[in-house]
């Protein structure tokens, strides 16, 4: 706390008889304990002791302390000796007070790096229209809810889609949110709802896929989307899973293909982070799958480091490069993330003839070149490119983390426990450097795996950002 008016040393006695005075209503929180508050000097005097209190409550609603002794205070509903006594249980207090203070003030990479708060995309365009803001995290804490601590958050393409409002989904009508679809954090609250068969405890490391809201300092999610994680798990590695691991494992296991030994793949932007995670699960699963996949030439030597023959994403002839590769035939899937007219119809031709699939796993393509903007409406775009049942979309199921699916989940993060999957990290980045990442993510040429951003300061200082 620092001091705003005149210091003090401590709680002050009674003022003289002859001081000014002025009496002030007050309550609590929840207006249970309601009271009269006699302040000498009255607190528009010069002279009054104001204390600025740096916890999240008053830093968000701009509240000052004073110190009073309690003779000068009144109670009109409740009384001293029931304020003093805690409303929590004996075993919840102690707990509360332990670790939730501290963890709310706990050092973060933010542009307020000793209090919460969250990015916040004011308007629908460009990387500049992110804005960071303080909020009060423990006022959305529900009764079946869980307060995180955010550790590292995930960067990904979907960022920019929700940024420039090409994202469906009802929350990302209007502006006003925050970003950021996949986290690891700490648990350092519960809702008191929370069933105790989930094995549910403070200090617990969690991943999550949000959807929203990862962006931040902090965040509350519903206690059935966290998916717990053991103490020593690599925190860096496991935040590159829930998306983009999993929307890789799905693509391959749940997109309505048949992928058997011997098959052939195409995976459009292979370096990205989605087609890195691809590759990496079919080397960590010995699904005996043949890789091709499209870049820019100064990545080739990184794509066939994971065991994809790679092709120029902008040569002119790149059909006739994969029949050229696959004895004429061509691939049995290919998958595209750009999903423009033109990628969908030149992975088509490349894919075997009658029978082969093109799965669309994205729109990147229908958002202009500068960022600001979606050229049109997802839907729209969609509808445009698909052609069943050889031209399919498939996106993540975001609910899996509550489903029996979520074991899939976990049979991954045992890959990465055993040392056979080593998830690609393309760059580490501090929370507070959230306009510069959308900028990354627009141009994408030094994209090479997963982005992150690693919000705990001693984490980011372990690793030299």
């Amino acid at each position: 706390m620092s001091d705003t008016g005149k210091s003090t040393s401590g709680p002050p006695g009674a003022p003289p008889a002859d001081a000014p005075t002025k009496t002030y209503d007050a309550s609590c929180h929840c207006g249970a304990f309601k009271y009269s508050v006699t302040a000498s000097p009255p607190l528009d005097d010069p002279n009054a002791a104001l204390v600025e209190c740096n916890c999240s409550i008053c830093v968000s609603n701009g509240y000052l302390l004073i110190y009073v002794p309690n003779e000068r205070i009144v109670f009109s509903n409740g009384s001293i000796e029931q304020f003093k006594k805690p409303t929590f249980t004996e075993q919840a207090l102690p707990q509360l007070i332990q670790t939730m203070s501290p963890s709310l003030s706990t050092p973060n990479t933010s542009p307020t790096p000793t209090s919460p708060g969250r990015w916040i995309i004011t308007e629908f365009g460009k990387p500049s229209v992110l804005r960071w803001e303080a909020f009060d995290p423990m006022a959305a804490l529900s009764a079946g809810g869980v307060l995180i601590r955010i550790l590292v958050a995930g960067i990904a393409g979907v960022d920019n889609i929700q940024r420039v409002g090409g994202y469906p989904h009802p929350l990302a009508k209007e502006p006003g949110f925050t970003p950021g679809y996949d986290l690891v954090g700490e648990i350092i609250a519960l809702g008191d709802a929370v069933p105790k068969g989930r094995e549910l405890n403070i200090g617990d490391r969690v991943a999550a896929l949000s959807i929203f809201g990862a962006h931040a300092s902090h965040i509350v999610l519903p206690h059935e989307e966290v998916m717990k994680l053991q103490h020593e798990d690599d925190l860096l590695k496991t935040c590159a899973l829930p998306l983009n691991y999993m929307t890789s494992w799905g693509l391959l296991k749940h997109s309505g293909v048949d992928l058997p030994p011997g098959s052939a793949i195409l995976i459009g932007s292979v370096s990205g982070g989605l087609g890195t995670a691809m590759a990496q699960l079919i080397k960590a699963f010995d699904m005996g799958i043949k890789m091709f996949g499209t870049c820019s030439p100064s990545k080739f030597d990184y794509v066939r480091s994971l065991g994809v023959e790679p092709l120029d994403r902008n040569s002119p002839n790149l059909v006739e490069q994969i029949h050229a590769l696959t004895d004429g035939k061509g691939v049995d899937v290919a998958y595209d993330g750009v999903g423009s007219e033109k990628s969908v119809q030149d992975f088509l031709a490349a894919t075997k003839q009658d029978v082969g699939k093109v799965v669309v796993f994205g729109v990147m393509g229908g958002i202009a070149a500068d960022g600001s903007k979606m050229l049109a409406n997802v839907d729209d775009l969609l509808e445009a490119i698909l052609q069943p049942p050889r031209v399919s979309f498939w996106a993540l199921d975001i609910e899996y983390p509550k489903k029996k699916e979520v074991a899939e989940f976990f049979t991954v993060v045992k890959k990465v426990r055993e040392g056979k999957l080593n998830p690609v990290i393309a760059k580490l980045m501090r929370l507070s450097e959230a306009i510069e990442a959308h900028e990354l993510l627009i141009h994408g040429s030094a994209i090479k795996g997963k982005m992150l951003f690693v919000v705990d300061e001693e984490l980011a200082k372990t690793h030299g950002i």
